[in-house]
């Protein structure tokens, strides 16, 4: 395992991803160490026809029932007869991926999301998929409460785990500054702010800075932005849901990123 990233969040343990858009993802990821791959005759079928032959991958598999993989699984959870035993994602530093982007030679622009305490794995996992969208360069994310890599999120973000950089922090207020010092306007996504997204726009480098669900950013977080700012909307709805509001936003920030 690289010795250049910090790789102490799940280090050592496994879980299993589900569902075809999860798994195949992961599959095609070679950063992901593979353990075992679980089929029914049906996915098999479904993988083959796709031109992912169950005997072409690198990782043993087995056919198994439906219920063989549901055992594995919280009750209820929609597996379509497909689950793969992994790794998580080695944890990336802010730096590396800063280099990254830089590598990318994007003539001076990028879009990042910040997400301050975001703990809910399904809002999470959709604000990775809006990203994926959007062309977002990277998450930035604290290593403390924060929904971090999970079947959850790998099965609402569906499949753009594997496609978006992810880079864990310990401090935020720490990687608004870095980010600062890189050249991003750290622009957080507030209902209470006096200037509407809009604003935001005429600016290349900018790290979106979303707050916890219900509680909003924090104090210092707040603090660290350059900008707040808010998303018009009518009056009959007081806000959005933190994975509809950063798709809505992104779109409006997207720019040349699409």
């Amino acid at each position: 395992m690289s010795t250049n990233r910090r790789d102490k969040h799940h280090a050592g343990r496994g879980y299993w991803l589900y569902g075809r858009h999860p798994v195949i993802h992961a599959l095609n990821n070679s950063d992901r160490e593979l353990i075992e791959l679980l089929l029914t005759e049906s996915s098999k079928q479904f993988f083959e026809e796709s031109g992912m032959s169950p005997a072409k991958l690198k990782v043993p598999y087995r056919i198994v029932s439906n219920e063989s993989i549901q055992m594995l699984l919280p009750y209820g959870t929609t597996h379509q007869g497909v689950a793969l035993h992994t790794k998580p994602l080695e944890a990336r530093y802010l730096k590396e991926v800063l280099l990254g982007i830089n590598s990318q030679g994007k003539n001076g622009r990028s879009l990042l999301l910040i997400c301050d305490q975001i703990t809910d794995p399904h809002n999470f996992g959709a604000i990775i998929r809006s990203a994926a969208a959007f062309g977002v360069d990277a998450l930035v994310v604290p290593e403390r409460n924060q929904a971090l890599e999970s079947a959850s999120v790998a099965k609402a973000a569906c499949g753009m785990l594997e496609v978006v950089p992810i880079a864990t922090v310990v401090n935020i207020a720490d990687a608004m500054r870095t980010l600062k010092d890189a050249g991003y306007w750290t622009i957080g996504l507030d209902a209470n702010a006096s200037d509407d997204l809009h604003v935001a726009q005429k600016f290349d480098k900018i790290a979106l800075v979303l707050g916890a669900e219900g509680e909003g950013m924090r104090r210092l977080t707040i603090k660290n932005c350059d900008l707040l700012v808010k998303i018009p909307m009518n009056k009959r709805a007081e806000s959005l849901n933190v994975s509809a509001a950063t798709a809505v936003a992104l779109y409006a920030l997207a720019k040349d990123n699409i």
